[in-house]
């Protein structure tokens, strides 16, 4: 019941954008791709309040896929592209499993999912915790 709620909430505050559902399905795909590097990028180089606001938004995005079992950005995604089938079967792993030349199936694209997070997790909570605290 929650997360209907809470998808809902979020498709009714992009419906208010009265931008056409291609046009913003594929805008919000595009920041998803890049979203991952952003936040390195953030973790990085930026000040310490705008790297603990990268890496609370990483670790919320994360309970959100646990909850949802899926990224909820991808569910907002494939909702807003449902009549545009070819844009709503690219995922954001699809690139990573490409290069590493494995069948683009759901179930890969769950297990690359989950393995690379925790791959990037670890790497930015390392660069983190290196750039604050050492």
């Amino acid at each position: 019941m929650i997360k209907e709620k809470f998808l809902k909430l979020i498709y009714d505050k992009l419906d208010n954008l009265k931008i056409d559902n291609l046009y913003l399905g594929i805008l919000i795909k595009s920041i998803h791709f890049n979203l991952p590097g952003m936040c390195l990028f953030v973790i990085s180089f930026f000040q310490k309040k705008y790297a603990i606001i990268s890496l609370i938004y990483v670790t919320i995005v994360s309970i959100l896929y646990k909850y949802y079992n899926n990224c909820f950005i991808s569910i907002i995604e494939n909702e807003l592209l449902k009549n545009y089938q070819h844009l709503r079967d690219l995922n954001v792993v699809d690139p990573v499993l490409n290069m590493i030349e494995v069948k683009i199936n759901n179930r890969n694209r769950k297990y690359i999912s989950i393995f690379v997070f925790i791959f990037y997790y670890l790497c930015i909570l390392t660069i983190f915790v290196f750039r604050f605290f050492f």
